[in-house]
């Protein structure tokens, strides 16, 4: 049932504060500091009146202590977010520290929270730059174009990309196709993939472990951390599109590999091309290309803009099984780099992004202060039993329960008796 004005007029009979702020109402108000609630109401002395044994501050009623749980539940019938909860309360009801409470109700409420919108998208995270030609790549697919899909390699160090057809895609035809490029170019340390079958096979683990690969892959429905062959992946669709009807798809291809390999690239060293980078030359071409204007990688604005999760924080995370897009409780349980994380949710291991996740608020807070009793403290600075040598003992000493005799802790220091001072009216100075 719905909040009435007798409820709150039979509330406010049982609430000292609201009682005692009536009393100033009438009267007048005191001239000294208030504590707490009532100084809140205090500092909005002006606008408060009594209408039916009900406080109002204004045209909003005041509402006691023991109704305001009941009122947060009504206006938040619907589950409106923070600020139109807020709009509406602030058109029918007031309390100290209102505002605050209905932030930590929203944020509390399940309901709310398993639907809320994605958080704040990171800025993108660079890879590191690698220090030599072929020292990671990005691999990728790409098609079917005209009935082939191709499989698509990229350095990160020269941006020299690789296509070769490979139909249909499988783990033994990949590693066919990379034994095949790593026989030009040699082996390298780091190969990054997305989570197809053909890179999640025991195969291609086995491939990776005998030439001694590092095998890093993407996060699940995250493309954008393996971007340098997305990117690439871009380009050449734009491409073929652009030179539709100008030959076989065998010509367009080789084309688009020349002109793209000896282009000067805009995110290398002075802005060489792929071609020098990789090959230490330049090659012979029938053309030359304009140098572009160089773009910086670094992101000055991405170092204070990533919070990080800690192991044990309390999350949620994006829940995409069955085709569902829904937020499930979770806790973190390992970091992996700077925007991977392990995340428990009902006894399982999700690997999520930085961008598939977000805080949760707790339920209810638990103290977590403890008192510690007074005797285990004093039983921290006992010394060692020290037996009497009198058969009378000091006033100083302190019988132990046990029986044993207890000395005070006083320190070593050796004590002098303070030098007087002698005063002598001969002299003018000391």
């Amino acid at each position: 049932m719905p909040v009435t004005a007798e409820d709150v007029r039979e509330a406010t009979r049982e609430d000292p504060i609201i009682q005692k702020a009536i009393t100033y109402v009438l009267s007048r108000w005191p001239v000294k500091q208030l504590s707490g609630d009532m100084q809140q109401l205090a500092n909005r002395r002006s606008a408060l009146c009594i209408v039916n044994d009900c406080l109002m501050f204004g045209d909003r009623v005041v509402i006691p202590t023991t109704l305001r749980s009941k009122i947060l539940h009504q206006f938040h019938s619907g589950h409106p977010g923070i600020n139109r909860m807020k709009s509406i309360a602030r058109s029918y009801a007031y309390w100290p520290n209102m505002d605050k409470q209905i932030v930590d109700f929203v944020k509390r409420c399940s309901h709310c929270q398993k639907a809320a919108k994605n958080p704040p998208k990171l800025p993108p995270v660079p890879w590191p730059n690698s220090e030599k030609p072929w020292s990671r790549v990005h691999i990728d697919f790409i098609g079917p174009l005209d009935g082939t899909t191709y499989l698509i390699l990229v350095d990160s160090y020269s941006k020299w990309p690789e296509i070769l057809p490979i139909a249909p895609p499988s783990t033994t035809r990949t590693i066919k196709l990379l034994n095949r490029i790593f026989a030009q170019h040699g082996l390298p340390e780091t190969i990054v993939t997305d989570n197809g079958s053909q890179f999640t096979s025991s195969q291609f683990r086995e491939f990776c472990l005998q030439n001694s690969i590092n095998h890093v892959r993407s996060p699940p429905y995250h493309p954008q951390s393996n971007g340098q062959a997305e990117r690439f992946v871009d380009t050449f669709k734009r491409a073929m599109l652009k030179s539709r009807g100008e030959g076989t798809t065998e010509d367009i291809i080789e084309r688009f590999l020349v002109a793209y390999r000896t282009t000067p690239h805009d995110l290398l060293p002075n802005s060489k091309s792929p071609a020098e980078m990789l090959m230490g030359r330049k090659l012979r071409t029938v053309h030359c290309a304009m140098k572009p204007k160089q773009v910086a990688q670094q992101n000055p604005q991405m170092k204070n803009t990533r919070i990080p999760y800690e192991v044990g924080t309390k999350v949620y995370a994006r829940d995409y099984r069955h085709g569902s897009d829904r937020w499930v409780e979770g806790e973190i349980t390992k970091k992996h780099g700077n925007v991977m994380y392990d995340v428990k949710v009902n006894q399982e291991i999700w690997t999520r992004h930085h961008n598939q996740v977000r805080p949760r608020e707790a339920k209810e807070k638990e103290a977590s202060t403890k008192s510690v009793p007074l005797d285990l403290l004093l039983d921290t600075f006992q010394l060692p039993p020290i037996p009497p040598t009198e058969t009378t003992k000091s006033s100083t000493q302190v019988e132990h329960p046990s029986g044993s005799v207890w000395l005070p802790r006083r320190s070593d220091r050796k004590r002098r008796h303070p030098k007087k001072l002698q005063v002598n009216p001969r002299l003018r100075r000391y």
